[in-house]
Formats: structure tokens, sequence, C-alpha cells
């Protein structure tokens, strides 16, 4: 099982539309099963799956959920304050199926909530990756071949325990200096909560822009400001889209 984060402390750079897009390719695969959070308190995500899919039938599946309190905040507030034996028990409630191979765990607006002047780091680091063993270890759900966490826009509880365990981190930014600039304060952020635990595995930077000069010049500025030696413009023809991606 690989996991993957999407993350920018900047909001409006296409990160839900990453996520959604990268999640939708891979559930099309021949047998790979996958598994989606949305871990952002604006519920972007959330909301677009609800208005694409079958609405009355999420609205209910969503409402019982946080009636049975199973949910991802009820999940997170539990680990946090009750002491001993984390005992939460994903279940059908919890994970909600988009298709028969691509699922999905809704955010909360109850997220907002969730600071860090009562998050103990040391015990919260591996929230998520106690969640994901629950799941593995479940009969009630399939072997996922990627999970994919759609990250706030900011360092959260629940963004630094995504950090503290995933495989792979991609950053979407918007081709302008300022955005660039940020990406060097995120990434120092997604190292120092990786020591914690293992190596985080930071490979891709992905820069989407609709003017090709534009992009092309911000590929040499981003080389300069984050001292990447190895970098490759993918330029596709016939869209209105330009994307640079770097390798770390």
């Amino acid at each position: 099982m690989k996991t993957i984060a999407t993350i920018n402390f900047k909001g409006g750079v296409g990160k839900t539309t990453i996520t959604w897009c990268l999640g939708d390719v891979l559930s099309q695969r021949e047998g790979s099963n996958i598994l989606l959070f949305d871990l952002d308190a604006q519920a972007s995500l959330t909301q677009s799956i609800e208005f694409g899919q079958r609405r009355d039938e999420f609205t209910l599946w969503k409402k019982n959920s946080e009636e049975q309190k199973n949910t991802i905040h009820a999940a997170l507030n539990q680990f946090l304050h009750q002491t001993g034996e984390f005992k939460f028990q994903p279940d059908e409630n919890f994970i909600y199926q988009i298709n028969s191979k691509y699922h999905f765990v809704p955010a909360m607006n109850d997220l907002y909530w969730v600071g860090l002047d009562s998050f103990d780091p040391e015990r919260g680091r591996v929230f998520i990756r106690r969640i994901l063993e629950k799941i593995v270890n479940s009969s009630k759900f399939p072997d996922y071949d990627y999970v994919i966490f759609d990250c706030p826009p900011s360092f959260t509880p629940l963004s630094y325990s995504v950090l503290t365990c995933c495989d792979l981190v991609l950053i979407p930014v918007n081709p302008d200096f300022f955005a660039v600039k940020g990406v060097d304060l995120l990434m120092k952020g997604c190292k120092t909560a990786s020591k914690s635990t293992r190596s985080l595995k930071l490979r891709f930077l992905l820069i989407v822009c609709r003017r090709r000069g534009r992009i092309l010049g911000l590929n040499r500025h981003i080389k300069h400001i984050l001292g990447w030696q190895k970098s490759e413009s993918l330029v596709k023809r016939r869209t209105k889209y330009r994307v640079l991606m770097c390798v770390s």
C-alpha cells in the first residue's frame, strides 16, 4: 500500500483537483483499490464528491456517519484525549464507496476546532498510522493499493500526522515568485515532520501554468531557490495548461 499526500500551505493552487483526478485515474487501473481522505475542514473535496455522486444517498450516509460518531473528527478527538487503548473501529459508516474500487473518507467542518494548542505531537504523529492499521486489519475493506490524502492548507495535527507516515508528497504550486518562495518553507516543514519516524520521499513538485514562457522562466527560478539539480519541463500541446515537474 502506497500513501500519497497532496499539500500546500497556500490555497487555490489546485490541490483538491489534483487529489481527486489522481485517485480517479488510479482507480481505473485493473485490480487497483483506492482510498481517498479529505482532511481539510473546508471540505471542498467532500462537497465535490457529494455533488458529483448520488447526492441523496451520500447525504443520508454522511448524516448517519455523524450520528454514529464514526468520522475522522471523532476518531482524532478520541485518539488525542482518550487514555489507554485506541478503541475506534472504522466500518462502513467511516468509509463511503464511490464505486467498488474507489472509496472515500469525508472531511468534517468540526476539524476547524482541532487546534495545535491541545495537540501532543509525540502522540498525534501516529494517528494516521493507527487508522490505516485498523483499516488494513479489517475484513470489511479491500486491500488498498493507494491511499491519498487531501491535506489542509495549514500545519494542523492531521497534516503533521500524515507527513510522518506518507511515502510521497505532491506539492501543487502557482507559477509566481511568492508561491515558489513558500515551497522552501513547506519542504523544510515536511522534512522536520518526517525526522520523527523515517526519511520522507519528497519526489514531485507540480506546477500548473497557462503561459509557456512564464513557466520556463520559473524553471530556472525554482532551481535557484530550492537548489534542485534535476527538473523536467512537461509541456502538453493543445491544452491551456503547461506543467513543470521537478524531482527531488
